[in-house]
């Protein structure tokens, strides 16, 4: 960061203070213990990150207070706090409810930010009293090479989710296998419907003639009206008129008879009375009369008589003909009439075959339709799944393709961080054996990618080792003020090289308290070495020595009273 100024109110210390600093140059902040030097520091992480250095609440409480961060680099960061504790972050005129997003605009890693921008007597040797692994991950990030560890995480989630989609890819093609055998045993079972077999047909009655057959009723009905007219002329043997003629002739014959008798008597039989003798003559001729007309007419009866036998014998010889013709007829007419009946039933039965005939054919139709539509799902069903078998194998292939690139491009992202990181080792040894060499020439620092062990092997650890201090025995050896010199060397060396891998080379750096325990000796070597760094950058130098403060060129001085004020000297 670039800082143009940093201004708090009831911020880590009771007085608002406005920190105005300029784009390069010697900015010393000096006075008493307690006075609120060092909350400039804990303004710019607190106002670009959202929490202190120290990791303690700024704010007092139940009271509003305000802190505010203006930069170079075109941005400024204002958040506040109310007395009710309610806080609001704003990015320029934009509100920021996160430390993420305000981080997000600001483009800020606030942890590296404090390793290579701000040094303090507390925690001076960041870098050199770190652990092997925790100098390499420091570096990582100064140089950006998270950039490579998210690509090669990345690369490692791709490669996951790749073996993910390559098992799931791998089990859709066993299933498509497997479905795609089962199709084909189905197809394989498919059987065509049998061909289509009718049941017999009824066999055909003759048809009779019915036309014939009327004719024949219609002569036995004319049989039948001459068999009742023949009746008739068989009921006739004689003349009855004659016979009643003849009835009435002899009932007068015999009165005739009788009044002969009595006539004869001479007497009335009733009253007694004597008849003359011409009476019984003329009864008897009378009654020889009857007599007469008696015989002619029993001959004229026995002569119709003998003539109505023979018409008789006629009709019955005609008779028996008729009968004769009519028992022909009638057994031809039953014949006739039992073939009728015999074709009407072939033809219910003919009609019931049609029926079960149309509706089987209908039938074996509609089945056979349906096993074609199978057969046709079948092959569809077996066409789709080969399809997903192909479209499985190729993604397969595809994956385990992909695969291999992103083994090969992890590999070569590890070659490549490795080359980075052993270039930038280089560098920060150089430029921090540069910065020794003005405040301390008796001392260098050697930087390694790796650990010696004590087995003879190495380990994937960064190795700091320091000759001309320590007596041999490194870091840990030296005095309080060579490691004061080292870490500052380091520190200075941390932050120009983090500039250039950023892009800048400008940021204002952070020294609070870190000369106090040099001697006169170091003290002026590392003011010159600051003198000639604050040709190029901010460096604000936070002492409450006043004679150390007195020996340094300073571009501005600021002293902070107790209580937190600020003056500008």
């Amino acid at each position: 960061m670039k800082i143009r100024s940093v201004a708090v109110s009831t911020f880590m210390a009771p007085a608002a203070a406005t920190l105005q600093l300029p784009e390069r140059g010697l900015v010393l902040l000096t006075g008493p213990n307690g006075s609120g030097k060092s909350r400039f520091i804990e303004a710019c992480a607190y106002a670009a990150g959202g929490k202190t250095l120290r990791g303690s609440t700024p704010w007092r409480s139940g009271e509003a207070g305000l802190v505010i961060l203006e930069s170079y680099d075109g941005w400024d960061i204002k958040r506040s706090i109310t007395a009710k504790g309610t806080k609001k972050t704003l990015v320029g005129e934009a509100s920021a409810d996160t430390n993420t997003k305000t981080n997000g605009w600001i483009d800020l890693d606030l942890d590296l930010w404090r390793r290579t921008h701000v040094l303090s007597s507390a925690d001076a040797g960041h870098f050199s009293i770190a652990t092997d692994a925790q100098r390499k991950d420091m570096i990582e990030q100064m140089l950006g090479l998270s950039l490579f560890d998210r690509a090669y995480a990345t690369c490692a989630e791709d490669q996951s989710s790749l073996r993910d989609e390559l098992a799931r890819a791998t089990a859709m093609l066993g299933e498509a296998r497997l479905e795609l055998r089962q199709a084909e045993q189905r197809l394989a079972e498919w059987r065509a419907p049998e061909p289509f077999e009718p049941e017999p047909a009824p066999e055909e009655a003759p048809e009779p003639d019915l036309v014939e057959l009327g004719a024949w009723r219609a002569e036995l009905e004319s049989i039948r009206l001459s068999q009742r007219g023949v009746h008739e002329r068989l009921a006739v043997h004689a003349p009855s008129d004659l016979l009643e003629k003849r009835y009435w002739l002899q009932a007068e014959l015999e009165q005739a008879h009788m009044r002969g008798l009595v006539a004869a008597s001479g007497e009335c039989p009733t009253c007694g009375t004597r008849l003359g003798e011409g009476s019984a003559f003329a009864h008897q001729d009378h009654e020889g009369d009857l007599k007469q007309q008696l015989d002619q007419l029993n001959a004229t009866i026995r002569e119709q008589t003998k003539a109505a036998t023979r018409a008789s014998e006629r009709a019955r010889a005609e008779l028996g003909q008729l009968d004769e013709r009519w028992g022909l007829l009638q057994r031809q007419v039953a014949q006739a009439e039992a073939q009728l009946a015999q074709r009407e039933r072939w033809q219910e039965l003919q009609e019931r075959w049609v029926h079960r005939h149309e509706a089987r054919l209908r039938s074996h139709a509609e089945l056979a339709e349906r096993e074609l539509a199978r057969r046709a799902r079948l092959e569809l069903v077996r066409a789709e799944y080969a399809d997903q078998a192909t479209d499985a194998e190729a993604l397969c292939g595809a994956l385990g393709q992909q695969g291999l690139e992103l083994g090969e491009a992890a590999k070569a992202l590890r070659g490549l961080r490795g080359v980075v990181l052993g270039r930038a080792l280089g560098g920060i040894e150089a430029v921090a054996n540069g910065w020794l060499s003005q405040v301390g020439n008796r001392c260098q620092v050697r930087l390694k990618p790796y650990t010696d062990n004590k087995t003879g092997g190495t380990s994937d650890k960064l190795s700091l080792e320091i000759e001309g201090y320590g007596g041999g025995e490194g870091y840990k050896a030296c005095s309080s003020g060579e490691r004061r010199r080292v870490d500052t060397a380091v520190l200075l060396a941390l932050a120009e090289v983090a500039g250039a891998a950023a892009g800048r080379s400008d940021g204002t750096i952070w020294l609070d308290e870190v000369l106090d325990a040099l001697d006169a000796e170091g003290r002026a070597l590392v003011a010159q070495a600051l003198a000639d760094l604050a040709n190029t950058r901010c460096i604000v130098l936070i002492t409450h020595m006043e004679d150390l403060a007195a020996q340094l060129p300073a571009v501005a001085r600021y002293r902070v009273e107790p209580g937190g004020a600020l003056v500008r000297l």
